[in-house]
């Protein structure tokens, strides 16, 4: 793609959000300058709203697994359908997925024999984020493929604890504050799940480990400050 041209013959520093994309870009483009600044949490996660209530009252047992994303191919939500196709029914009858997708790609990729299971808000306003993960139990992202999602740092700032795909750019964003399984498999997605659902104790350690993680991350006014460091070395030839 041109782009890449564009960027290996005029960039005189690349930066990127995660040391995994660090180390992907210097061995394909050794003489290169490639720096790292992480991405964040917005600042509505630092001091949530009281937003209005979004979901349905739940239901006694209900777990809630959230995805707070578009529908976007590499995102693979269409994995939901073949997980709820595969899941025992007593498990089933306590999950449910909610998802924050336009009616027209809801409508579209999720057939109304799935409709009990899962709940869609409809797209969303960021301001209305934390809102949602107070709702649910959980964040549940089985992309195949990120740099950085803001979604894992939102899901620790809110004290929800993630399960999420076993890539590499997953482990290097969340490390151990998280739940791993095969974004292709659905059993493995439904093992994830159960070993998760009744374990508070999990839940409990996936929080807390997920809250010493954000100090990682950094605030925007940090990463601001990263870019300007970043932006004053270049300029100096270094």
């Amino acid at each position: 793609m041109a782009y890449k041209l564009f960027f290996k013959r005029d960039a005189d520093v690349l930066v990127v959000q995660t040391e995994d994309i660090q180390s992907r870009l210097t061995k394909k483009w050794p003489d290169k300058k490639v720096r790292v600044v992480s991405n964040t949490y917005s600042s509505l996660y630092v001091v949530p709203r009281n937003g209005l209530q979004k979901l349905p009252a739940k239901k006694k047992g209900e777990f809630r697994l959230l995805t707070l994303s578009a529908w976007y191919k590499h995102k693979n939500l269409s994995i939901i359908n073949k997980i709820i196709d595969a899941m025992p029914p007593a498990l089933l009858n306590r999950i449910r997925f909610v998802v924050t997708l336009a009616p027209s790609d809801f409508e579209m990729h999720f057939p109304k024999a799935y409709h009990d299971f899962i709940i869609n808000v409809g797209t969303v306003l960021p301001a209305d984020g934390p809102s949602l993960y107070a709702e649910c139990d959980a964040m549940f992202l089985p992309t195949l493929l990120e740099c950085f999602s803001a979604s894992y740092a939102e899901a620790m700032a809110m004290k929800k604890p993630i399960l999420t795909s076993d890539l590499g750019f997953a482990h290097t964003v969340c490390d151990d504050a998280a739940l791993y399984f095969d974004p292709m498999n659905p059993q493995s997605v439904i093992d994830a799940i159960t070993l998760l659902v009744d374990n508070d104790e999990l839940q409990n350690t996936l929080i807390e480990k997920g809250i010493r993680r954000l100090n990682y991350f950094g605030t925007a006014k940090q990463r601001a400050e990263q870019y300007l460091d970043i932006c004053k070395a270049a300029i100096h030839g270094n």
